[in-house]
């Protein structure tokens, strides 16, 4: 801790070398006892209760040396592990400024003993101490000192007035400037009201500790109230009056540049976005047109004024002209579109259009200052400047621009503001906050409200009557993100009570609409109603079976869960933000605990030259409620600016971590896969017992393997290891280490999975017409069409697992080469036939031959891709999808047909077919995974000519009757045929028949963003045999639905080396 430079510092360092020293010396008596006279030892003892003596002098010496000298120091109060700081005035008496919970920052380095005499001297503090600690505190809670250096905290403390208000009693009044300013609630609970249709109506409630009221009023010395407050217990408030502010902001320019980046930036931000988004009217939103300096001058300062500031501001732009100048020629942008401007620039020489193509569109002439609003609050631009002619421009920042210069600019871009932000914040909307884990509101309870998200996502658990009494983040069955409405269904119905539990997924900010509130946001933006109607209809869509987009990702927390993986981090954060930038959807941002510090560090700065305390480093003060709330803004414009945030964590439980956790959409556990997969210390402080994290944030393992690595072995061991953690771990990725060219394959399969753009492909059943699929996965590749999930059927659940094993269809052709070939022989069959008592064929032979492409060892978990596949349980009279266990097992199941195969045995069930419930489980791929592509490839045969054209036999059939039909053909070629359909036609017409409605019903709800069929109308269940064949029309039917498809563009990676891979997955196997 940093100690004042005063005497008292030296009498510290005396404490601490005295209690040093006097450990010392006694060791060193222990020792004389072993080896000296009993009179030695003797003697070192009473040097012992000299240097007590000496010890006791000098605390009593700092104790009067601090009645003397006032001062502030760092305090840590060691039986309640909290710590703050301690303003020590006369007499020895001091009062405690803020006291944080048991998480807040460590001073190890002050004398117990000290800290032992400071808490008797703490119980003795009086009433009014104790007063001045509670307004102190709710101060340094609130938002609008949340970034305040403590040294320019305590001036401001002095400004403040605390006031007190009965039941009942009115703190201020409608169109009044009654206790105008900033109001901080410390105790009680405020009520609002606002004037509409002449009668009042509530519309928001302040009832937290540390909320402000008046945020925008401290910029308006001459304004009024737009609504009323009313106490509505014994409340107390912290009162700063906006005159006085403004003084004090004139006096200490650089604070005002910071309120009006953080605190009026963020209302800024906030009040655009539900402007635009939520209420969709962008005409109220200021257009920020570029202003001209005169204006500025003449508008915002006195007479006595205008003159020097003038030539104050035609000095300091001559001086910037050389090193600052930037020339833009016809057409070009400046700062790009809806970019933000870091710094402003004016206009010297030619013309620009503001706002080119809108209906708010301007040009700018030369002495315009432009970008001055996003500039001074640190919002993103909604301006595009395009240069009409040659331009020249110089560039300014009020970090270098003359204080009086900068007062004068600000208090203009305020006044700009101000009108807008006073009309949305009239309008009664509440912005809240909630932690991770927060339930904002419970099935059944009223609605009395409805919310925006703002930033942060939530999750909308069953209303089963079991899941209403505990609330169960595992059991979300919506999640609602940025600019979502929640509650909004029973909210328009009066009286009616919430059908869902809403739980914080993530620290959420939020902006709560009370009915009045909703009355008069209403009557202000009549086509709210109709926004509220299209997404209540939206919803309903997907109720009733709609193709259902995944939820929108935004942030993705990465944490190394193995010492390799850390030690890695920042190569494989790298890698994933490259793939997520290269799929062109928005730009990406990795986020670091150091640019974290250097964010806080320089809002500090922004406001005091020196920093009063000293810590070990900044990080610690998230544990401050204060500092929470500035990293939450902080985060919030990270997401403003960037489709995606990638969080990078460390590999501790550290403050950070958490903190990146809370705020995560989606979460990556990265780990060494040659490292043990047992919990690691980071994920049980993390994911295990009271403290800790809650979040429903769907939670991905991903494996990083050796370059040599041929398959992954032992998956499933990472995966039951995590099954108690408090998060949902819904599976696993692969990756093996390589090139960065060879690795791209596997980062960008995760990229396009965490940003919702994955494709997953889906292959159906049908014997010896299922070998199509082989030249559909080779169009695939030739296409440049990644394939991330896999799936499939009966012999399109072969398939799958040996692309899933492969990655290529080149490595995989030999195993089926192999499986056509003895499937195709007759000798092989007739060697595997037995008594058709169950079935014609013992299965043992067609066993052997799964094995041969698919080795007993391997695990579902254990393919590159995710995989399933499809079984008929006829035991449970259901179909069943296979994730996890054996391979072969799974697949010979699935391929178990009727009649042909015995069923397959596992786990007590009897396992067949999976094609007699679910041939093309395009709707499984969808549920199962969420990819944004799903392609279905059906290679169902048509139906059996015999079907159609059958011979009438009469009301029964002997077998002797057709036996003997069937010699006399043979003997007479002139006998009419006998057409009947075999059995096995005849339940492939019935399967058929359920595969085609199911499919139907599937591309109707738009379950399959790519239908392909090859014509394999001539192809039996049984002809393995004409392989090169049948995959040739594969190839044709895939390359021709590939090009006519409007959709392949999206689907479509550039840039993928498909021949180079081949050659690395040959090489590697």
């Amino acid at each position: 801790a940093r100690i004042p430079t005063h005497p008292r510092r030296r009498l510290h360092l005396l404490v601490v070398w005295h209690r040093i020293m006097s450990m010392q010396v006694f060791l060193d008596g222990l020792m004389s006892m072993r080896h000296y006279a009993v009179e030695m030892a003797i003697g070192v003892m009473v040097l012992v209760a000299i240097n007590s003596l000496f010890g006791f002098w000098f605390e009593k010496a700092i104790r009067s040396n601090r009645s003397e000298h006032p001062s502030v120091e760092i305090k840590y109060d060691r039986t309640k592990g909290r710590s703050g700081f301690v303003m020590y005035g006369g007499e020895g008496k001091h009062e405690d400024i803020l006291f944080d919970d048991k998480n807040s920052l460590r001073v190890d380095d002050l004398d117990s003993e000290i800290l032992d005499s400071e808490k008797k001297e703490d119980e003795g503090a009086d009433q009014e101490s104790k007063e001045k600690k509670d307004e102190a505190m709710y101060m340094m809670s609130s938002r609008y000192v949340g970034d305040v250096d403590p040294k320019i905290y305590q001036e401001i403390f002095q400004l403040s007035k605390r006031l007190t208000f009965h039941d009942g009693d009115v703190i201020f009044e409608e169109g009044t400037q009654q206790n105008f300013g900033l109001l901080i609630l410390a105790e009680g609970c405020i009520d609002m009201y606002r004037t509409h249709n002449g009668t009042p109506v509530h519309i928001r409630k302040y009832q937290r500790k540390g909320e402000c009221v008046g945020e925008v009023a401290v910029l308006m010395p001459e304004g009024s109230w737009p609504y009323t407050a009313k106490a509505k217990t014994e409340t107390t408030v912290v009162f700063l009056p906006s005159e006085s502010i403004l003084k004090y902001w004139h006096e200490n320019p650089t604070l005002f540049y910071s309120y009006m980046k953080v605190t009026i930036g963020r209302r800024v931000r906030i009040a655009r976005y539900i402007t635009q988004e939520a209420f969709g009217c962008s005409a109220d939103v200021p257009s920020l047109t570029p202003m001209s300096f005169g204006d500025i001058i003449e508008k915002h300062t006195t007479k006595e004024m205008k003159p020097s500031l003038t030539a104050l501001f035609a000095d300091h732009v001559k001086e910037q002209e050389n090193s600052n100048l930037r020339n833009l020629s016809v057409g070009e942008e400046l700062e790009g579109k809806a970019g933000d401007f870091k710094e402003m620039y004016i206009l010297m020489e030619g013309k620009m259009m503001a706002n080119k193509d809108t209906p708010y569109a301007s040009v700018c002439t030369p002495g315009m200052v432009l970008g001055a609003i996003e500039h001074v609050t640190g919002t993103m631009s909604s301006l595009s400047m395009t240069a009409l002619t040659p331009c020249r421009l110089i560039s300014l920042s009020l970090d270098r621009m003359p204080e009086k210069v900068g007062i004068a600019l600000t208090d203009a871009i305020s006044g700009c503001l101000t009108p807008f932000l006073w009309k949305f914040d009239a309008l009664g909307g509440h912005t809240q906050f909630s932690k991770a884990g927060t339930v904002l509101h419970r099935a059944n309870d009223e609605a009395l409200e409805a919310c925006i998200i703002i930033s942060g996502r939530v999750g909308l658990l069953g209303g089963s009557e079991e899941e209403r009494k505990e609330i169960q983040p595992q059991s979300a069955t919506f999640v609602s993100g940025r600019g979502d409405w929640v509650g909004e269904a029973a909210f328009l119905q009066d009286g009616a009570s919430h059908s869902h539990s809403v739980l914080c997924i993530r620290d959420t900010e939020y902006l709560a609409i009370s009915r009045g509130a909703f009355d008069i946001i209403t009557s202000t933006y009549p086509h709210v109603e109709r926004r509220i109607s299209a997404i209540l209809a939206k919803r309903l869509q997907s109720a009733l079976g709609a193709k259902q987009e995944g939820h929108t990702v935004s942030t993705i927390a990465l944490l190394p869960i193995t010492p390799s993986a850390e030690k890695d981090l920042k190569r494989h954060t790298d890698r994933l933000a490259e793939e997520i930038s290269e799929l062109g959807i928005g730009p990406v941002k990795s986020v670091t605990k150091e640019m974290l510090n250097k964010m806080i560090l320089s809002r500090q700065s922004s406001v005091s030259s020196g920093n009063l305390f000293e810590f070990k480093s900044i990080i610690h003060k998230l544990r401050q409620a204060n500092m929470r709330s500035m990293i939450s803004d902080w985060l919030a414009e990270m997401e403003e600016k960037h489709r995606f945030v990638l969080l990078v964590c460390e590999g501790g439980d550290t403050t950070w971590t958490r903190t990146c956790i809370r705020a995560a959409d989606h979460i990556l556990f990265l780990a060494d896969s040659r490292e043990s997969p047992t919990l690691s210390p980071v994920e049980q402080a993390l994911f295990l017992g009271e403290d800790s994290c809650v979040t429903l944030a769907d939670t991905e393992v991903v494996l990083i393997h050796p370059s040599d690595t041929i398959l992954p072995k032992n998956t499933a061991r990472w995966l039951r290891a995590r099954k108690e953690l408090k998060c949902k771990v819904t599976g696993v990725h692969h990756v093996r280490r390589s090139s960065q060219r060879r690795e791209k394959r596997f980062w960008g399969r995760i990229a396009r999975v965490v940003s919702n753009n994955a494709v997953g492909l889906v292959l159906g059943g049908g014997g010896a017409r299922g070998l199509a699929h082989q030249g559909v996965l080779r169009a695939c590749f030739e296409n440049n069409i990644p394939i991330d999930f896999i799936g499939g059927t009966s012999q399109g659940s072969f398939m799958s697992a040996l692309f899933a094993m492969h990655l290529n269809t080149e490595a995989m052709r030999p195993s089926v080469e192999k499986f056509s070939t003895r499937m195709g022989s007759i000798w092989e069959l007739l060697k595997d036939a037995t008594i058709p008592i169950i079935s014609y064929f013992s299965g043992v032979k067609f066993n052997e031959t799964v094995q041969q492409a698919i080795p007993t060892d391997i695990q579902i978990e254990d393919l590159w891709i995710p995989f399933f596949c499809i079984t008929t349980n006829v035991s449970q009279h259901r179909y069943m999808i296979h994730r996890q266990g054996s391979l072969w097992k799974a697949v010979r199941a699935s391929m178990s047909l009727m009649g042909y195969l015995p069923p397959m045995y596992i786990n007590g069930d009897l396992l067949v077919d999976g094609g007699y419930l679910n041939n093309l489980p395009g709707d499984v791929m969808r549920d199962t995974f969420k990819p944004l592509y799903v392609i279905g490839v059906d290679v169902e045969g048509a139906f059996s000519e015999d079907l159609y054209h059958a011979t009438d036999y009469g009301e029964g059939l002997s077998g002797l009757w057709i036996l003997g039909r069937q010699l006399w053909s043979l003997m007479d070629s002139s006998a009419p045929r006998l057409r009947l359909p075999k059995f096995n036609d005849m339940v492939s017409a019935v399967e058929y028949m359920n595969n085609t409605r199911n499919i139907q019903n599937l591309r109707q709800s738009g379950g399959l963003d790519l239908y392909i069929k090859p014509r394999l109308a001539n192809t039996g269940l049984l002809d393995y045999h004409k392989l090169k064949q049948i995959e040739k029309i594969g190839f044709a039917a895939a390359m021709q639905q590939l090009k006519d498809s409007r959709r392949i563009s999206k689907i479509q990676v550039k840039g993928c080396n498909v021949e180079e891979e081949r050659k690395v997955e040959t090489r590697v196997r």
